[in-house]
C-alpha cells in the first residue's frame, strides 16, 4: 500500500470515528475490552464469539425490503489491467489468485459472515456478525483470446451484470468472489464482487493499492505480515 493511500485511509477511519457512526456501543465496548487483552486471547475471542452488527452495518442491513441478501446490496467492479504482468497466463492467474486469498486472510471483514435476525423498516433484531479463521474466495477463469474484440466487449458487459445480479450467502464468508479473463498477453480485466456489508466504494483504490503488492508478494513466494 502506497503513502497516499495510507494516508487517506487514516483520514477517513479518523473522520467516521468523530461522527460515531461505525460502532455501536456494545460494540464498542467489546472492541475496548478486547484491546486490553494479550494478542493470543484477543485473537482467540474474535474468531470465538459472534457480535452485534456495527451502526453502519444496521443502517445497510435496512436499505432493501428484498432483505440483506438483495443483490442490489451487492459492489462490483470491472479494472482493465494492461501490459506485462509477469508471467504466461496460468501463472499470472495463480499469483492473482493467491494474493486476493492472501487478502482475505489479512483482513478479518473479508471473513466475517452474518447470523441472520429480523429485519424492519426502522430496526433490525438479532444480527450478529462472526469471524472465521479462513475463507476460500473463489475466482473464475475465462479465456478471450479468440473472440473478435465486440463479443469480448459483450462477455464482460455480461460478466458485470450477472454478478450485480447474483445475491451473496451472507452466512458463508467470503462476502468477495473474482472472475478473471485473459483478452491478449497484455491485456487482462477482473472483474470483483463484494457487499455493502463489507466494503464500501471509498475502500477500492486502497484494495487495489494492496492487490498489487500482495500480487508481487505472491509471484516472490513471500507473504504480508496480517494485521
Amino acid at each position: 500500500m502506497n503513502r497516499a493511500s495510507a494516508t487517506a485511509q487514516e483520514a477517513r477511519v479518523t473522520e467516521l470515528a468523530r461522527e460515531g457512526a461505525p460502532l455501536t456501543t456494545d460494540f464498542a465496548t467489546w472492541i475496548s475490552e478486547l484491546q486490553r487483552e494479550p494478542a493470543a486471547t484477543r485473537d482467540a475471542r474474535l474468531l470465538a464469539e459472534p457480535h452485534p452488527v456495527s451502526f453502519t452495518q444496521r443502517r445497510v442491513l435496512r436499505l432493501s425490503p428484498l432483505g440483506p441478501a438483495d443483490p442490489s446490496l451487492n459492489i462490483v467492479y470491472g479494472v482493465r489491467l494492461l501490459g506485462d504482468l509477469g508471467g504466461d497466463d496460468a501463472s499470472v492467474y495463480r499469483a492473482l489468485r493467491g494474493a486476493l486469498s492472501s487478502i482475505v486472510q489479512r483482513h478479518a471483514i473479508f471473513r466475517t459472515q452474518f447470523e441472520a435476525g429480523a429485519v424492519s423498516a426502522d430496526s433490525t433484531t438479532g444480527w450478529r456478525q462472526r469471524v472465521v479463521r479462513s475463507a476460500e474466495v473463489s475466482m473464475d477463469r475465462s479465456g478471450l483470446r479468440a473472440l473478435p474484440e465486440k463479443e469480448r466487449q459483450q462477455v464482460l458487459q455480461r460478466a458485470v451484470d450477472e454478478e450485480a445480479a447474483r445475491p451473496f450467502a451472507l452466512g458463508a464468508a467470503p462476502l468477495l468472489r473474482a472472475r478473471w479473463f485473459e483478452l491478449g498477453d497484455e491485456e487482462h480485466v477482473l472483474v470483483l464482487a463484494t457487499h455493502q456489508l463489507v466494503f464500501d466504494g471509498w475502500s477500492f483504490g486502497v484494495l487495489l493499492d494492496e492487490l498489487a503488492a500482495q500480487y508481487v508478494a505472491t509471484q516472490r513466494q513471500q507473504t504480508l505480515r496480517p494485521d
